[in-house]
């Protein structure tokens, strides 16, 4: 409680940045393959599935 009184969140910070996450998003619209995109930022595929917007059909 004394650190949520001092203004801090806790938890881990993301392992995108918003810029890279907005990347990653254009990427899959444009048809790149999960683990492509997941190789490209060095993290694991869950980790782009949490920052990006699946698309419909």
């Amino acid at each position: 409680m004394a650190a949520r009184a001092r203004g801090e969140t806790g938890g881990r910070p993301p392992r995108l940045t918003p810029e890279q996450a907005e990347q990653a998003q254009q990427l899959y619209d444009s048809g790149t393959a999960i683990p492509k995109i997941a190789q490209t930022f060095k993290t694991g595929r869950s980790t782009i599935y949490d920052c990006i917007t699946p698309k419909r059909s």
